[in-house]
């Protein structure tokens, strides 16, 4: 599901692309995160340079502004860039905790979000196999 396909309230696209490279940065950015941020700012039609370009906000300024289902869109995308490159760091999981505290984000529901998308990247690897790629 691209973010692009839904109507999102208070969503703002800098903001969204700043976090994900934000959260690439803290252990070095991996090809596949390179591609996952420049696939989203596609899908967007933002060109990422700009948006990278733009003056930084908190993210908790979207936090207070976007529906749950943006925060938790938000979120979601930030736990699977973070899954990326195969591995999670320790860095990696310290900024998605506070991402998911400036989000307001239950940690129940962060813990949803991540065993669902755990679940997703399973069966898209099956059907890569199953399919190709």
């Amino acid at each position: 599901m691209q973010i692009s396909s839904l109507k999102l309230d208070a969503f703002e696209p800098t903001l969204y692309l700043q976090t994900l490279a934000a959260l690439a940065a803290v252990d070095g950015v991996s090809p596949d995160e390179t591609a996952f941020i420049q696939r989203q700012a596609a899908g967007l039609g933002v060109d990422l340079a700009d948006a990278l370009a733009a003056a930084p906000k908190p993210v908790a300024e979207m936090g207070a502004a976007a529906s749950e289902t943006t925060r938790r869109l938000i979120y979601r995308d930030c736990f699977m860039l973070a899954h990326a490159d195969g591995v999670v760091s320790e860095e990696e999981r310290v900024m998605l905790s506070s991402i998911q505290r400036d989000l307001r984000i239950a940690p129940e529901t962060a813990s949803a979000i991540e065993a669902w998308t755990d679940r997703l990247s399973v069966l898209l690897v099956e059907a890569d196999s199953l399919f190709g790629s």
